[in-house]
Formats: C-alpha cells, sequence, structure tokens
C-alpha cells in the first residue's frame, strides 16, 4: 500500500483505493447498492454471496431513523434505541 500526505497525518485513515490488490478489475460494488452486487455476482458469475447482514445485527437499513441530538448520548442509550428498532439519523451523532 502506498503512503500518501493524508495517510501520514492520520494513520487510521486510508483512502479505499489504497487495498487494491490487481492492476485491474472487471467489475466495482458499492456497499450501499450490497444487494445488486449480489445479484450481478450470481447472473454474470454464477457466484453466491452468502448475505449473513440480518443475522449479525451491524446493518441499520431496517431499522427506523430518529431524530435528535445524540452527538453526547451514551452508548446504553444508543443500544437500547436499536434494541427497540430505531437508530439515530448519522447526522444526528455529531
Amino acid at each position: 500500500m502506498e503512503e500518501s500526505p493524508a495517510d501520514q497525518l492520520d494513520h487510521h485513515i486510508r483512502q479505499q483505493v489504497a487495498f487494491l490488490v490487481f492492476e485491474d478489475y472487471t467489475r466495482w460494488f458499492c456497499l450501499e447498492r450490497f444487494g445488486a452486487a449480489i445479484d450481478t455476482l450470481a447472473d454474470d458469475l454464477g457466484f453466491t454471496v452468502l448475505d449473513t447482514r440480518a443475522e449479525i445485527g451491524h446493518a441499520t437499513s431496517r431499522l427506523a431513523a430518529v431524530t435528535g441530538a445524540f452527538a453526547a448520548a451514551q452508548t446504553g442509550q444508543l443500544a437500547a434505541l436499536k434494541q427497540g428498532g430505531q437508530v439515530p439519523r448519522p447526522a444526528d451523532l455529531f
């Protein structure tokens, strides 16, 4: 992985292109449209993706977004919201 000036400022942040393994790729997918990527991989390549998002519980797409001031919220409050099927809007976390 190549170093860039931004990488040198904060070693926790690295642009996604720094993680490319091959010189050329036939397809690019964004995680925001993961479902479409699963379909494309199955249709074009016969590749089966085991979608475990529902089982793992990290996804928030099935939760109801709530508004509010959550920048100083304790983790317990956020966990209780998630248990109740809700999640703060990302902008409300700042």
